[in-house]
């Protein structure tokens, strides 16, 4: 995994502005390093009833970095998969209003 993650409210789907330096240093380091892409892996927090287990938070959040890395960080969208399970339980939890929500993966191209 790398080490960023993008963080969401609770039912949220959007990046937060908060959260653009991790997008900014995860399209930085896909620019350093041509062989390598990334799976987005998205999560929601419904597993341990934080949030709403009907809103495929986890499939949404996954689509939403990587519509912000195509769009403002023109990250080749070749470069990138997603994977979502609302179901399993992120790497990295976090408490309060943050949900970690996704998380990066590497694997050559």
């Amino acid at each position: 995994l790398m080490n960023t993650r993008v963080a969401f409210y609770v039912d949220r789907t959007y990046v937060n502005d908060d959260q653009e330096e991790n997008l900014r240093i995860v399209a930085d380091f896909l620019k350093r390093h041509k062989n390598v892409n990334i799976i987005i892996k998205g999560y929601c927090g419904a597993s341990k009833k934080t949030e709403s287990p009907d809103m495929k938070l986890a499939q949404k959040r996954a689509e939403a970095v990587k519509k912000s890395l195509l769009r403002y960080y023109d990250v080749d969208e070749s470069r990138i998969s997603l994977w979502y399970d609302e179901d399993a339980v992120a790497p990295y939890p976090m408490e309060g209003e943050w949900i970690d929500a996704v998380v990066f993966e590497m694997k050559e191209s």
